[in-house]
């Protein structure tokens, strides 16, 4: 099978990878707690997992996953790790700069955590003259393509909760421990209305690291939500970058 992930690859094996697309596929995660069950490294290995599954289907190749993103709110956890926004966003414009320079000229992220969707956002502007570039918000994408499969009454993806442990349960399930799970529900007065926001830390809302149910997980639960998620960016990338409108 052809390697898809770039740091697998040779130098010489990456100038034919070089060549034969321009589209390149960014993990982003984070190291932040997520549960008592679940490794700190979740949505790292969500994103690069998922990643590597578009890659295969879309003839690209999946670059160098970003591990550590803006994860203060959740500081009160051992073992979370943050960056300032500011650092992200400089490392991530010259991590993209680096793809550019080698002819990639459209760069899809996979953002599986949301402290760096702004990041995300900034980058892309910063450097629409040289790359076009995509993203997907990977968890809310995920909780969307749930609809049906999940069982949860409060917040669909919550945190380390069915959604979440579901996709890690059908990726990883050697580093699920159910065990130690448990069901925490925030207070009411932490789910405002669409459109209205507060920014507790994860401390103020749960003492486990989990918000929701992670006991309505099941890997074929999560297989479902993975296979739709892979069909729908896939979709999406066949004409990602491939028309333009004329001013």
């Amino acid at each position: 099978m052809k390697k898809v992930l770039l740091s697998e690859m040779s130098w010489y094996e990456a100038k034919e990878a070089f060549e034969r697309t321009d589209l390149a596929i960014i993990p982003a995660g984070a190291n932040e707690a997520y549960g008592r069950h679940l490794p700190l490294g979740s949505d790292t290995i969500v994103a690069t997992e998922i990643s590597i599954m578009i890659a295969r289907e879309t003839g690209s190749f999946v670059s160098p996953p970003i591990p550590v993103g803006e994860s203060s709110p959740l500081m009160d956890f051992p073992g979370t790790m943050t960056t300032s926004l500011g650092v992200f966003t400089d490392y991530l414009r010259d991590y993209s700069k680096s793809l550019i320079k080698y002819g990639i000229r459209r760069i899809f992220v996979v953002c599986a955590h949301v402290g760096n969707v702004p990041a995300v956002s900034s980058v892309a502007y910063d450097l629409h003259d040289q790359a076009l570039f995509g993203m997907v918000d990977l968890w809310r994408f995920i909780a969307k393509q749930a609809e049906g499969i999940v069982e949860s009454d409060c917040i669909p993806e919550g945190h380390a909760s069915e959604v979440g442990t579901s996709v890690l349960m059908a990726l990883r399930p050697d580093l699920v421990d159910m065990d130690k799970a448990v069901k925490e529900v925030p207070p009411s007065r932490y789910a405002p209305q669409p459109g209205m926001y507060q920014y507790p830390y994860l401390g103020d809302l749960t003492k486990s690291g989990v918000i929701g149910d992670p006991f309505l997980a099941s890997a074929e639960k999560g297989k479902r939500m993975i296979d739709k998620t892979v069909k729908s960016i896939t979709s999406f990338l066949e004409d990602f970058g491939q028309e333009k409108v004329e001013i």
